[in-house]
């Protein structure tokens, strides 16, 4: 597997799911056509590894296999990052590279009112500045806490696309959403994310999750329901929490209707709908052979 790293330069194209193909500008200073999921903006530093292949329309690209967001670095790189933030462009991101040099991120998160002593900078227009860093550091470190989970980089692209700016607040406080939000995502992965993400074991929404999840495994199997005590069993051993909080979680989901409690049988709404109507439809045709002379 071959690698290439710089400066991704910009989209030439790009989807909806961070899906496109880009520009990345080496340390030589060679441009480079690459394609996948680039989360990544024009300015900041990548690293992506795959291998070039040669397209019959459009020449010699480089397809993505693994996506990697670097820090700025040194004074050209610093500098191109800094004129995309809003308020300072080349003339002020020199004057701030000579004022702080690399210091200048750790500056921007701890002393901002610092930036006041460039000539030309306000203190509004620091708000500003450090408003746009802390957005971009948010979605990097975001990036990197979702990659210690194996998840391929178009699936971090879903979970970006699906939730935006407000992601970090699903992630503590509802992640088992992304479970019905995202196509690809089972609850295994997700309560990993979640747990990591500070969620408790004994959580209700866990445990919600982890029954319904109990239940769709069924489905998958051929299972229409399964004896409540059944699904008491696996749940219990599968979330290892006390069977109390899971049968309250149950009691939670029968009344919410998300689940269906019927003669000792745990359904899906869907499945217990279809039961029941099949049940009816098979008691009408008996009754109809029995009314026949």
């Amino acid at each position: 597997m071959e690698s290439l790293q710089g400066r991704f330069s910009e989209f030439l194209y790009q989807s909806g799911d961070a899906w496109g193909v880009g520009v990345l500008e080496d340390d030589q200073g060679d441009r480079h056509k690459i394609v996948g999921h680039i989360l990544a903006s024009p300015g900041d530093e990548i690293r992506v590894e795959g291998e070039f292949i040669e397209h019959p329309r459009f020449g010699r690209q480089f397809k993505i296999r693994h996506f990697h967001l670097g820090q700025a670095r040194g004074q050209a790189g610093v500098m191109r990052y800094l004129e995309r933030l809003p308020n300072v462009g080349p003339v002020r991101a020199a004057c701030l590279y000579r004022e702080f040099g690399e210091q200048i991120f750790e500056v921007l998160e701890n002393d901002p009112q610092s930036l006041c002593r460039t000539p030309g900078i306000t203190g509004r227009m620091v708000e500003d500045i450090r408003a746009a860093y802390l957005a971009e550091k948010n979605q990097r470190d975001l990036i990197v806490f979702l990659k210690q989970f194996d998840l391929t980089d178009g699936k971090i692209a879903k979970i970006l696309a699906a939730y935006g700016p407000d992601l970090t607040r699903v992630l503590k406080e509802e992640p088992y959403r992304m479970i019905a939000d995202i196509d690809g995502f089972g609850f295994k992965t997700v309560d990993q994310i979640a747990q990591a993400s500070g969620v408790a074991k004994d959580s209700p929404a866990r445990i919600a999750a982890g029954l319904l999840w109990t239940l769709q495994g069924a489905q998958d199997e051929g299972h229409t329901y399964l004896p409540r005590d059944v699904v008491l069993s696996l749940a219990c051993k599968a979330l290892r929490v006390p069977a109390a909080k899971i049968v309250d979680a149950l009691k939670n989901l029968e009344k919410s209707k998300t689940l269906v409690v019927e003669a000792g049988g745990v359904f899906l709404p869907h499945l217990f709908k279809a039961e029941t109507a099949a049940a009816h439809g098979l008691a009408a045709l008996v009754q109809n052979a029995e009314a026949r002379p």
